[in-house]
């Protein structure tokens, strides 16, 4: 049973998976450029990723990124091949998942780069329902994926647009970012902070011994009122709003 069907492409440098025929098959084999251990791998639009996905990822692993992977299955077990590597970077963007993988995040000690962009779950939401019974089961699984990130520690860069993050978790948010003394960029773009949540960030923020570098706020309830615009600009040296 290969571990990643309807793929192709393998890099020099690491693995490149994209899309192609529906009869072509690959295994991952993790052997970089004369033999050496892959740090790398990239895999857009996969078809399936099956369960055996993490026995071909080595422990060198540095880097993996997921992109439009649409079936709940295959994204968890592309997850489960990070837990415990030494990762420095995780990117998953557009994927739908059984549930947030807040147990491999906490588990990443060396995560400097982390995306969780437009990942959707079974309880998430439309965006233009905020108030239903699902959403508020959703709230409790984004609450624990705040709390785990809070344990990457080494945490640079966070990129959280489109994750439908509201004034529920605020707490949890403020938590998880006076937490993280070497994070520099902050990605909140397209959630649902209001103007009073936003400023709840911004006292956190001010808790904090360095200032971040990137802070995007682009796309929630909040962003044009002019005092949290103020009190953010106090807090980085670039604003997105």
């Amino acid at each position: 049973c290969a571990a990643i069907t309807n793929m192709r492409g393998i890099s020099s440098k690491g693995i490149s998976l994209h899309k192609t025929t529906p009869k072509k098959s690959l295994k991952v084999i993790p052997i970089g450029r004369e033999g050496s251990p892959v740090k790398k791998i990239s895999i857009h639009r996969p078809s399936s990723i099956s369960a055996d996905f993490h026995s071909w990822i080595g422990p060198s692993m540095e880097q993996m990124e997921l992109v439009g992977c649409k079936k709940e299955e295959s994204s968890m077990n592309f997850v489960e091949g990070a837990r415990d590597r030494p990762l420095t970077i995780l990117r998953m963007e557009g994927c739908k998942m059984n549930e947030f993988p807040h147990s491999v995040i906490s588990s990443l000690k060396h995560l400097r780069h982390l995306t969780m962009l437009s990942i959707t779950i079974p309880s998430t939401p439309s965006r233009d329902s905020p108030a239903s019974r699902e959403y508020g089961e959703y709230r409790g699984h984004v609450s624990v994926l705040l709390r785990a990130i809070s344990q990457c520690k080494q945490l640079q860069e966070l990129y959280l647009g489109w994750m439908r993050i509201s004034d529920e978790e605020i707490g949890d948010l403020c938590a998880m970012v006076e937490s993280l003394p070497l994070l520099r960029t902050l990605d909140l773009s397209y959630n649902l902070l209001s103007s009073s949540a936003l400023k709840e960030l911004g006292r956190s923020l001010r808790k904090r011994e360095g200032k971040l570098e990137r802070l995007d706020i682009r796309g929630n309830e909040g962003e044009k009122d002019g005092e949290v615009i103020d009190l953010l600009q106090r807090t980085c040296r670039h604003l997105k709003y």
